[in-house]
């Protein structure tokens, strides 16, 4: 926002997750089933832009918020996503969808909040997340499939590109025309990431324009996150070591 010498305003909104807590957590938080109630939280918008953390923005998204979702609950990115590549699958094939029905992810989603109100969507989700607690996979991302796969509007993929540890590295223009979303572990930030991320560079590129250039130092959460990702460091690990050698 600096950047882009936009006027803005940072206005911090509490969002209490005490109701989440019999729902799966996700790496030990509930906040992703924030997503569910951000309309309600945000009263007074029509239509707003939901972004994950882990997303590099490196294109304009005054683009996305030009779009006119009409009476579509939600505008998100498929980009060749399927029912039967998901990892919430069975929910969806035990409920009777079809493998090959457009599958959402949640990383960026444009929002109709003003639909999202007046027929009180976020009570209706959170309604299935009390009744199929058990079965969310893919946490409140398995729900809005679920929901609004058939109404979502699709967007543009290079809003919502999949960015993996194990991703080949990407060129300077490729990222400056894409929002990257950093899937998987290690993320780049994480410890270790430096090494284990192919694509490291490119956050660093960014994270150098920021307060805090040198990121976060290693400490106790680290490292619990490394010991409970340990199968997805090592996965990491392996696959640079053999890119390594291949270009020997």
């Amino acid at each position: 926002m600096n950047a882009a010498h936009a006027k803005y305003e940072f206005i911090p909104k509490p969002m209490k997750t005490g109701a989440f807590k019999q729902f799966p957590a996700l790496h030990g938080s509930y906040m992703t089933y924030g997503r569910l109630i951000l309309a309600d939280l945000l009263g007074d918008e029509d239509q707003f832009l939901y972004l994950d953390s882990d997303l590099l923005v490196g294109r304009d998204i005054n683009e996305l918020l030009q779009i006119n979702l009409k009476n579509n609950p939600l505008g998100a990115v498929v980009d060749g996503g399927r029912i039967d590549f998901a990892l919430d699958k069975q929910f969806f094939f035990s409920r009777g969808f079809d493998a090959a029905e457009p599958y959402f992810n949640a990383g960026l989603l444009l929002f109709n909040a003003e639909l999202w109100r007046h027929e009180n969507l976020a009570k209706k989700c959170i309604a299935l997340c009390n009744d199929c607690h058990m079965e969310l996979v893919s946490h409140d991302q398995t729900v809005l499939n679920y929901f609004f796969l058939r109404e979502v509007i699709h967007l543009d993929g290079a809003f919502n590109v999949s960015c993996y540890p194990t991703t080949d590295l990407m060129s300077e223009h490729s990222v400056g025309s894409q929002i990257l979303h950093f899937k998987g572990s290690p993320k780049p930030w994480d410890a270790f990431g430096n090494i284990l991320h192919a694509n490291y560079r490119h956050f660093k590129k960014y994270l150098d324009e920021t307060a805090w250039p040198h990121g976060r130092k290693f400490d106790l959460h680290q490292l619990f996150r490394v010991i409970n990702l340990r199968r997805s460091y090592l996965r990491s690990l392996y696959a640079r070591v053999k890119t390594a050698s291949q270009k020997n």
